[in-house]
């Protein structure tokens, strides 16, 4: 991040200050520990059960297989007049578009779509950022619906997902990635290529999206986009970003993931449509936020 911010500081002669260093911490209570360590297994488990059986839809055949399909400019009131109308989160109706773009990938391409896609996508961590010792985000592998009778229906099941709480899950990763940051990167670097290997399908992740206006010496920045590339056979990483209300949506992918070259360069104009069938759905009469809350283990132990 330092060397970024050092690039636009010789390139745009701007006093762009980072936030000063500092170390992240969590503090737990005694019981949310015993909590935490009582069911490290079963949550670490749940978690690793969805990369190791094996992704679903195609890996990386090669670098030079490698291509970025981009949509066009979508405004953040878009998406949230989207959520409002289905009472449902901001990522509901982001996840829900794109799973419903890969289905219609896969349909394109001749091959039924699945019906749930195991991935992995950016959760945050808490007072982000925090500096470079800080522990930035956890990456959750989670399944979520694909296949679905129609749109609505994968909007609602997938805010079912989101509904389950994941603060033992995050607690657990923390826990986790602590330790293993401890270990010389010779060591650690085969472990993460040998688990991306298996699974998940894809990896989605986002910067966070600036509703006012920026500037750089004087001028205004009109438009931003991403450009992320991993060396692992992982074959799809989907990232978002944006400046004055307005993001680009980057899916940068094997071109033979879904079987041919043509569904995956359209990848984002078929995400663009979902989002626009999102639109068009009359409007959900509940808050599915408060619906389809899932009773699961971890649930159980806050009546200890």
């Amino acid at each position: 991040m330092c060397g970024v911010i050092g690039l636009f500081r010789v390139l745009f002669k701007s006093p762009t200050t980072p936030k000063k260093p500092s170390k992240q911490t969590e503090v737990l209570t005694i019981s949310e520990r015993f909590r935490n360590y009582f069911t490290l297994p079963y949550e670490t488990a749940e978690m690793l059960f969805h990369v190791v059986r094996g992704r679903k839809i195609g890996r990386r055949f090669g670098d030079s297989n490698m291509c970025c399909s981009m949509s066009s400019n979508i405004s953040e009131e878009l998406i949230e007049s989207t959520r409002n109308m289905h009472n449902v989160d901001y990522s509901s109706v982001v996840f829900s578009a794109i799973l419903g773009a890969v289905a219609r990938a896969l349909k394109s391409s001749g091959r039924e779509p699945p019906v749930t896609l195991d991935l992995g996508y950016v959760f945050p961590m808490q007072e982000h950022p925090g500096g470079w010792q800080s522990q930035h985000l956890n990456i959750l592998f989670e399944e979520f619906p694909c296949k679905a009778n129609s749109s609505q229906e994968r909007l609602l099941e997938i805010q079912r997902v989101f509904n389950k709480d994941r603060t033992l899950l995050v607690s657990t990763l923390f826990f986790y990635r602590r330790v293993l940051a401890m270990l010389p990167s010779r060591i650690l670097r085969p472990m993460t290529q040998f688990v991306l290997k298996l699974g998940p399908s894809f990896i989605m992740s986002n910067f966070d999206v600036q509703l006012s206006k920026e500037y750089v010496d004087g001028l205004e920045v009109v438009d931003i986009f991403t450009g992320v590339s991993l060396s692992t056979a992982l074959g799809m990483l989907i990232t978002s970003w944006g400046v004055s209300g307005q993001q680009r949506f980057n899916f940068h992918l094997d071109k033979y993931i879904f079987g041919d070259e043509t569904s995956a360069m359209k990848l984002a104009t078929y995400f663009e449509e979902e989002l626009e069938a999102l639109q068009t759905l009359e409007r959900s009469p509940l808050d599915f936020r408060q619906m389809y809350m899932i009773p699961c283990f971890t649930d159980l132990l806050r009546e200890l």
